[in-house]
């Protein structure tokens, strides 16, 4: 794809995807208002609270994987290595990812240790965690998500039901195409770019499961 045409297609993106999250923030806004002035119950005005809130995170978060995407395949996002507690960036992609739908929160688990100190880049174990869970929710028709980290920082994203099909499995392992932008695989584009900055790659051991290593691999050279 021209230069041109994928700057056209990423500002496009990025508006309609600004555009609607904050319409729906300004929908659940008004029906706040209207809760308050007809003198409506705390539980009725708390959920009009809780719409608006999950509809401005979840606005924030697809902007910010839209905007990492595009730094990702044009080769402009920073890579800072240390020897850092990566769970912290991970918890909050967790929070983040649990926002996509009502049931989310509950259909995702979470087995890990509270702190994981390893050689990362703890911005981008967050986006890589962030971009594999946001497609599994939205993808596993409903099913069970686990989340395992393992104290050598081994990760591993699986589900009850498949949520890897073929085109999935393509953006997985093609990263050097231009970002599926405004796409549901846009998640997928994120954390297959992000692992293999990381010198890593992801690994489907199955249609219902996604294996990969947070720890950095410099040595590990992707063609």
């Amino acid at each position: 794809m021209p230069q041109g045409d994928q700057e056209n297609r990423f500002l496009s993106t990025l508006s309609h995807d600004l555009r609607g999250g904050l319409h729906s923030v300004q929908l659940a806004l008004e029906m706040l208002r209207r809760d308050v002035l007809d003198g409506e119950s705390m539980e009725t005005t708390l959920s009009d609270v809780e719409l608006a809130r999950r509809s401005l995170l979840d606005s924030g978060a697809r902007a910010e994987r839209i905007i990492v995407a595009r730094r990702l395949h044009q080769n402009t996002m920073p890579l800072r290595v240390s020897d850092a507690d990566v769970m912290p960036a991970i918890l909050n992609a967790v929070r983040v990812a649990g926002i996509a739908e009502e049931t989310a929160a509950q259909r995702l688990t979470v087995d890990a240790p509270s702190k994981l100190v390893i050689r990362s880049d703890a911005r981008l174990a967050g986006e890589i965690v962030g971009g594999l869970l946001d497609h599994a929710l939205r993808t596993s028709n409903s099913s069970m998500v686990r989340l395992s980290i393992d104290a050598g920082g081994t990760v591993e994203i699986s589900t009850d039901r498949p949520w890897i099909d073929g085109e999935a499995t393509c953006v997985l392992n093609i990263v050097t195409n231009a970002p599926p932008y405004g796409d549901p695989m846009l998640g997928l584009f994120v954390a297959a770019a992000a692992t293999r900055l990381l010198g890593q790659s992801l690994r489907c051991s199955s249609d219902r499961s996604v294996t990969f290593s947070l720890v950095h691999s410099p040595s590990v050279v992707h063609s």
